[in-house]
């Protein structure tokens, strides 16, 4: 009875090709799961953004993007297990929109299509993971890439790439292996756990990492490297053969690189510094 009530009503409720007691609003490309009284009808532009996700990643959607119009926070919390705006469950991509999210996404406190396109970044990697892959592919890179596709540094409250540059000048820096690991509390992290909106500088940090990435070694290899970690490969061994480093290397290099006062790329390969071996 309790795994019937999640697969219904609960947490589980995200691997379900249908949602319990939610109207459903279908288009050639979108599914949205809503209740009376909601305007599912504003979130359509959630399509319009579709070819700009699968143009980014190089990849296409396995199925229509579905997004749930969650009626409260109690809702959503019983749903997904939080309250944040917005929420991408895995498997199948599904997209959680909370009471909140709505609100401020139609009052336009929030910029709409930004947090959507961050979202949908979720939900074409999640499509195109077998199995249960998802629970292995990096959280950074997971969170670095759909801020980074969503241009969303330097919007509603995330840090822009010049003043997420600007702390890590000044020595605040979260470490991608320990957010894998959960390690928040550890002490070389704990000035930026005293952050305010701390969630802000870590995703425009893993954005800014994607980004150098990106700009410096290419964006094919970056693909290369996106679309192997999809299949199950081992991140650091993935990392070594596409970057020609160990991810451990380039960390401790990126970091020190970041500490000095400059804005651009963090990699010349003509710069002796940044020789990753």
């Amino acid at each position: 009875m309790v795994v019937i009530y999640h697969l219904g009503w609960g947490r589980l409720a995200g691997l379900m090709p249908f949602m319990p007691a939610f109207r459903r609003l279908e288009t050639e490309k979108i599914v949205i799961f809503y209740h009376r009284g909601a305007h599912p009808k504003a979130f359509l532009a959630m399509q319009e953004v579709l070819p700009q996700v699968e143009d980014f990643h190089h990849l296409k959607f396995k199925h229509k993007p579905e997004l749930v119009l969650c009626r409260t926070q109690a809702e959503m919390q019983r749903l997904t297990g939080t309250k944040t705006r917005f929420v991408t469950y895995p498997v199948r991509g599904r997209i959680f929109a909370s009471s909140k999210g709505q609100d401020d996404g139609l009052t336009g406190t929030i910029h709409l299509d930004v947090y959507l396109r961050h979202e949908l970044s979720h939900t074409i990697l999640y499509q195109n993971m077998p199995g249960i892959r998802f629970r292995h592919f990096p959280h950074w890179l997971l969170e670095g890439v759909a801020t980074y596709s969503a241009c969303q540094r330097g919007v509603d409250g995330y840090l822009s790439r010049e003043e997420t540059i600007a702390y890590l000048q000044k020595g605040y820096f979260l470490d991608p292996r320990d957010w894998e690991q959960r390690a928040f509390s550890a002490g070389k992290n704990s000035e930026v756990m005293l952050m305010p909106n701390r969630i802000w500088f870590i995703y425009s940090e893993f954005a800014t990492i994607v980004e150098d990435l990106v700009k410096d070694f290419g964006e094919e290899q970056f693909i290369a490297y996106l679309h192997r970690l999809l299949t199950g490969d081992d991140h650091d061994l993935v990392f070594r053969e596409i970057f020609q480093t160990n991810f451990e290397i380039f960390l401790e290099r990126y970091r020190k690189y970041r500490s000095l006062k400059t804005t651009q790329s963090a990699f010349d390969h003509g710069q002796e510094h940044l020789e990753f071996g």
